[in-house]
């Protein structure tokens, strides 16, 4: 298995990790495919020889939708020995259990990589291993961000955020998004990097009212829940010096 190729050139990169990768993928499922396996038996070696060999590079490495098509194309031809499908995907890939046959999605396959980073990177613990993402994320609020309700377009997702970060916020995204429909749902969502509360079209992160304790919109009402907290009422709650401007004016006066 050829190494992986770590470039500023990103086409280079996707070439080298991925697209090259595909050749000797179809080699291998031509092979298998001269023998007379049953549709479980195509499955299984799907899972143990094609997808193994590409599971390090889609962990570490920024995965191009491209490339997860072209994958998904080579192991569901496989799958019925390049004929016409039998059965529909969405099928297929379901577990035992609910009819299907627990085939292996390479689109949802790779990003659940992803979201297992995520995971881990938010586990608790200072593992050595997190200092480089955490300061890569600082700009958008590091290991806190997969705790917000954000969406892409309110991120300031800077040219100095390697590309494998952005995918992984991108992938994050897909399965975080979330619509309060109730007080308490509105209440409970985290003021920070939200999609529904907005400055100037930005999403709003205050380092030191995060830090202060404040983290939910809650944070801000009173201890009923009826109303805003007054300029005094929040200083002496949380310490946090600020003008009274920025108190009248919070970040979620501008809610979408």
């Amino acid at each position: 298995m050829p190494l992986e190729c770590f470039s500023y050139d990103e086409h280079l990169a996707a070439k080298k990790n991925f697209f090259d990768r595909l050749d000797p993928l179809r080699r291998i499922l031509n092979i298998w495919s001269l023998r007379d396996i049953s549709i479980y038996g195509r499955i299984n070696i799907i899972k143990a020889i094609a997808i193994s060999k590409l599971t390090f590079a889609c962990s570490v490495l920024n995965t191009p939708d491209t490339f997860a098509t072209e994958v998904n194309k080579l192991i569901f031809d496989y799958v019925w020995k390049f004929k016409n499908s039998k059965i529909k995907k969405s099928t297929l890939i379901k577990s035992n259990e609910n009819g299907g046959l627990n085939m292996v999605d390479f689109t949802l396959f790779y990003k659940a990589l992803k979201i297992s980073w995520v995971k881990r990177l938010c586990s608790e613990g200072n593992q050595p291993w997190k200092f480089i993402p955490l300061h890569f994320l600082s700009g958008v609020g590091g290991a806190l961000v997969f705790r917000c309700n954000y969406d892409l377009k309110y991120l300031n997702l800077t040219a100095k955020l390697p590309t494998f970060y952005k995918d992984i916020i991108s992938r994050w995204q897909e399965l975080n998004k979330v619509v309060p429909t109730t007080k308490k749902d509105v209440l409970g969502q985290s003021i920070w990097k939200n999609r529904f509360i907005t400055i100037n079209k930005a999403s709003v992160y205050f380092r030191n009212w995060h830090h202060a304790g404040i983290h939910k919109l809650s944070s801000l009402l009173d201890e009923n829940n009826n109303r805003f907290l007054s300029f005094s009422e929040f200083s002496r709650k949380f310490k946090v010096q600020c003008i009274f401007f920025t108190i009248s004016r919070p970040p979620f006066s501008n809610i979408e």
